[in-house]
C-alpha cells in the first residue's frame, strides 16, 4: 500500500465520520428535511471503492457514526445492510457512475425508511419524497466531487 493510498483510506474514514455527525446536527436541515448523509457517502463511495473489506470498514465507522454506544441500533443494521446491497448491485449494474449511484440512493433511502419505520411512508410521504430528492442533490455533488478527484489523482481506492 502506498502512502497516497493510506492517506486517501484514512481520510474517507475521517469523512464517513463527519458525515454522521453533521447528520445527527441541522446543519444540513433545509425545511425541517435532513439528508441522509451516512447513505449518501456510502453509496457513492461504492462506486469508488473494488475491495468488500475496506467498503466493510467504511460501513463500520458510519454505524459507529450515527450510534456511537453499546448495542447495536436498527438504524445502523439497515445502514449496514442497505450499504451492502447497493455495492453488491453496484458491482453487477448495468449502469454504473452517476446514474447508478442516483438510482442506488433513491432505493437506498427508500429501503432504510422501509426497514425501520415502514408507517412514516404512508404517513408522511411528501417528506420521504423531499429527503429523496435532497438526497438525490447531495449525492449527485458529491459523486461529482470524488469522480473529479479521481481523475485528477488516478489513485483509487
Amino acid at each position: 500500500m502506498t502512502k497516497k493510498r493510506f492517506w486517501l483510506i484514512f481520510a474517507t474514514i475521517i469523512l464517513t465520520l463527519l458525515a454522521g455527525a453533521a447528520q445527527s446536527g441541522h446543519l444540513f436541515a433545509v425545511a425541517g428535511i435532513r439528508p441522509n448523509l451516512v447513505l449518501i457517502f456510502l453509496v457513492v463511495a461504492a462506486f469508488f471503492v473494488e475491495n468488500l473489506f475496506l467498503y466493510c470498514l467504511f460501513i463500520l465507522a458510519a454505524t459507529t457514526a450515527i450510534r456511537f454506544g453499546p448495542g447495536i441500533s436498527t438504524e445502523a443494521l439497515a445502514l449496514a445492510l442497505v450499504a451492502l446491497l447497493a455495492f453488491a448491485v453496484k458491482q453487477r449494474a448495468i449502469w454504473p457512475g452517476l446514474w447508478g449511484s442516483c438510482i442506488l440512493i433513491f432505493f437506498g433511502t427508500f429501503g432504510l425508511y422501509l426497514i425501520v419505520a415502514p408507517q412514516f411512508i404512508y404517513q408522511h410521504l411528501s417528506i420521504v419524497l423531499m429527503e429523496i430528492g435532497y438526497n438525490l442533490v447531495l449525492g449527485t455533488i458529491l459523486f461529482e466531487a470524488i469522480n473529479f478527484y479521481a481523475r485528477r489523482s488516478r489513485i483509487t481506492i
